[in-house]
């Protein structure tokens, strides 16, 4: 959520092609294979209830043979332009929460201390005291004019 809000596109977003020979979810860990450098080992990759679906026995996926390896870094800093320094800060917050491995995974209790989402205490003092904006002026339009007492037919003149 933290990627889809930084650059207004999900992480991964698996698709199934006519002609592939795979299917939607077999996409999806050919994506993450992509980000993260590459499959799990052998052992990890045959140990879950439908490895059998998406994995040979050699721990590969089944019909996605080629991967075209782009580091999250690269993502951020070549295709959303983020800084270096941006890039490598969101990196530091992401991957963690995204190993292969749950055991390895960082819990988002953990994550929530990372500095790329805290404020700064003057950060915090900042956006404290920032008056909230005034309220754009409308001019009136005709559905929002009350009509005039003369143009009104309930007017005591026209009654």
């Amino acid at each position: 959520m933290f990627f889809e809000l930084a650059t207004g596109e999900f992480l991964f977003d698996p698709k199934k092609q006519k002609g592939d020979d795979w299917d939607r979810d077999e996409d999806h860990l050919a994506l993450v294979a992509e980000l993260l450098d590459g499959l799990p080992d052998k052992d990890f990759c045959l140990s879950g209830k439908y490895s059998k679906d998406f994995f040979n026995n050699s721990g590969k996926l089944k019909h996605i043979k080629n991967f075209k390896m782009w580091p999250l870094f690269g993502v951020l800093n070549e295709k959303y332009l983020f800084s270096e320094e941006d890039a490598k800060e969101m990196c530091d917050f992401l991957l963690p929460m995204l190993a292969w491995k749950p055991a390895e995974r960082q819990a988002a209790s953990e994550a929530l201390k990372h500095s790329w989402v805290q404020l700064t205490e003057a950060e915090l003092d900042e956006y404290v005291k920032a008056e909230p904006p005034e309220p754009e002026a409308t001019a009136p339009t005709e559905a929002t004019e009350a009509p005039s007492t003369a143009e009104s037919p309930e007017s005591p003149e026209q009654v």
